[in-house]
C-alpha cells in the first residue's frame, strides 16, 4: 500500500507505562476497576504507572493468570500474551501495531527508523464504530509539547494511515525534510496549508503552499485517537 513507503523511521524503546497501558486498555479498565480487579488501590496502580513503586507481585500473579506474558511486561520481550487467544475472545478483538517511532508534538523528531515492536488489541466494534480498517493502523509515541493541552509527550496517537486527504481542523501525522509532527492542518484560499498546533502561543503556525504536499511535505496518516498518561 502506498502508506507504507510514506511511513517515516525512528526510534524509541517499549516503555513500561506503555505496556501497563495496553494490559489496561485490552481489559477496557480505570486505574480503580484495574486495581480492584486484583485486590490493590489505586494508588498503587498509579505509582507504578509514574515509576515510583515496583511492579505489585498481586498483580503479577494476577496477569499470568489471565494469560499475559509477564516476560514482556518486564522486559519487553516476546508478545502480550502467553498464548494468542482463541475461541469467542479473539473474535472479538482485532490487533493494531505499535511501532518504536516518536511523533513530534513540538520542533520535530528526527526520522531514524521504523520497528514494529508489538501489537495492542482493540475490540472489534470499537473499530468498527469509527468506520476503521486495523490494517491501515498504527499506535506511535508523542514527544514534545506543542500540542498540549491535547496531548502530552509520552501519549501515545492512533494513526489512520490511509487517511491522507487533509480535512481543515483534524489533526495529522505529517512529516517535513526530516523529521515526524504532529500537528493540525487546515486549508486556506490560494492552495494554501496552515500548519499549527494546540499550543500556537509557543508554536505559532506557520502556512506551506499545497504545491509541496508528496515533494517536501508528507501526510502520514490522520490522528484518530489518543491515550493520555498520568
Amino acid at each position: 500500500p502506498q502508506w507504507k513507503r510514506r511511513w517515516a523511521r525512528a526510534w524509541r524503546p517499549v516503555s513500561w507505562r506503555y505496556k501497563h497501558w495496553k494490559i489496561r486498555t485490552y481489559l477496557e479498565e480505570t486505574q480503580t476497576t484495574f486495581a480492584a480487579r486484583f485486590g490493590l488501590k489505586r494508588h498503587d496502580i498509579a505509582n507504578y504507572e509514574r515509576g515510583r513503586a515496583d511492579l505489585p507481585s498481586h498483580l503479577v500473579g494476577g496477569l499470568d493468570k489471565l494469560g499475559f506474558n509477564i516476560t514482556w511486561l518486564l522486559t519487553g520481550e516476546g508478545r502480550m500474551f502467553r498464548t494468542i487467544p482463541s475461541g469467542a475472545e479473539a473474535s472479538d478483538l482485532v490487533l493494531v501495531n505499535r511501532y518504536d517511532v516518536r511523533v513530534g508534538a513540538g520542533h520535530g523528531t528526527f526520522v531514524v527508523r521504523e520497528d514494529v515492536v508489538g501489537s495492542v488489541a482493540f475490540r472489534r466494534d470499537w473499530i468498527k464504530e469509527r468506520g476503521l480498517n486495523s490494517k491501515n493502523l498504527a499506535l506511535v509515541d508523542v514527544i514534545g509539547d506543542s500540542m498540549e493541552k491535547v496531548l502530552r509527550e509520552g501519549d501515545s496517537v492512533l494513526v489512520d494511515l490511509s487517511q491522507t486527504e487533509i480535512v481543515s481542523g483534524k489533526a495529522y501525522v505529517i512529516r517535513i525534510g526530516d523529521e515526524l509532527l504532529v500537528k493540525y492542518l487546515q486549508h486556506l484560499p490560494g492552495g494554501l496549508l496552515q500548519v499549527f498546533s494546540e499550543n500556537s502561543a509557543i508554536y505559532p503556525p506557520f502556512t506551506v503552499s499545497s504545491k509541496e504536499l508528496g515533494t517536501e511535505i508528507f501526510i502520514i496518516g490522520r490522528v484518530v485517537a489518543s491515550t493520555h498518561m498520568w
